[in-house]
């Protein structure tokens, strides 16, 4: 049996059948042995670290913490295969396993931390507290689709282009007749405070329901959260790792406890695309769906990305962190 067309490339071994020479088998043998040597001293080909700093800007920065907005600065993104940590510009860290599916978060300051399943973590914009869910109603829209007549724009060297975001989260009451010009425990009250839902709580001179002003007679009570934009994706990678991940990875580190986040990160995957920068406006309305004046405007963009090596225990929890109980951050909490 000949051999020819040796190849030696990403750990393997090629060889094409030509013809039968008994002759030179033991040749050929020595041949792949040397080939098989030869290949487990060369690196088989997987995706390299990365490093990626994104840039948020916040304008209008919300009076009431209950709106939730990314802090302003640099979040550093260190991405290896199937793991991310995100260091946040307060110094908070967040660990994203994706072989297990969990998000850890640690306190750096405490030495604490909490762990959630990944799908969970993604939801945490959608789940209504257990105290408002039998008297509520709640709704989620989410719109993500790609900006039409709009040029793409280079960022960070990759040209991206627009797609439109609309991520919309309801929480609506039949509210009965009373008066108004007192507080109570209704509906702004309850949100207030609230996951990334925020309407001021109930006080003195306000309306029963959290909202100022009076009025009598039924009817229909809503408040929510809007969150309306554009997000740029461009069609190539950045650095050396996964898209699907980094994207995920960014959109949870812009957009935690957003309704519908889960959602619009599947319609991202389903892209294939990577997230590159983002424009977007947070707006908590009233009960007639108005939204403030003066929204907060969260701009993204991906500042730099750099080839990097890092030792696994930046992915891991420190020995010494303590576990606590994550926050849920349901609408109704003020988690």
């Amino acid at each position: 049996m000949e051999f020819s067309n040796l190849q030696v490339g990403e750990g393997w071994c090629t060889f094409n059948v030509t013809n039968h020479l008994a002759p030179k088998m033991k040749s050929y043998r020595r041949n792949l042995f040397s080939c098989l040597a030869l290949s487990a001293l060369l690196p088989t080909a997987s995706l390299a670290d990365s490093l990626i700093v994104l840039h948020v800007d916040v304008q209008n920065p919300p009076m009431f913490p209950s709106v939730r907005v990314p802090a302003p600065g640099d979040y550093m993104i260190s991405m290896t295969l199937n793991k991310a940590q995100i260091v946040a510009p307060n110094g908070g860290i967040t660990l994203i396993d994706f072989d297990r599916k969990a998000v850890s978060t640690l306190d750096p300051k405490q030495k604490t931390f909490t762990q959630v399943k990944l799908d969970d973590f993604l939801g945490l914009g959608d789940k209504i507290s257990s105290s408002i869910s039998g008297h509520y109603s709640a709704k989620t829209t989410v719109a993500f689709e790609p900006t039409v007549g709009q040029d793409s724009r280079p960022i960070a060297g990759h040209p991206a282009l627009p797609y439109n975001l609309d991520l919309e989260g309801l929480v609506s009451v039949q509210r009965q007749s009373r008066g108004g010009g007192r507080g109570g425990r209704g509906l702004g009250s309850i949100l207030g405070g609230g996951g990334i839902f925020g309407g001021g709580g109930s006080s003195a001179g306000g309306h029963s329901d959290g909202f100022p002003g009076s009025s009598s007679g039924s009817s229909l009570s809503s408040a929510g959260c809007k969150i309306g934009g554009e997000l740029w994706l461009a069609n190539s990678s950045v650095g050396d790792c996964d898209r699907t991940q980094l994207s995920i990875v960014e959109s949870c580190t812009l957009l935690r406890f957003a309704p519908g986040l889960k959602t619009l990160s599947d319609k991202i995957k389903k892209t294939n695309l990577t997230l590159m920068g983002a424009s977007f406006t947070v707006s908590v309305f009233d009960r007639d769906g108005t939204p403030p004046t003066k929204a907060p405007v969260v701009t993204v963009e991906t500042k730099s990305t750099y080839p990097a090596h890092f030792d696994q225990a930046v992915f891991s929890i420190p020995s010494y962190y303590i576990k606590v109980d994550a926050p849920t951050s349901p609408l109704g909490t003020s988690n």
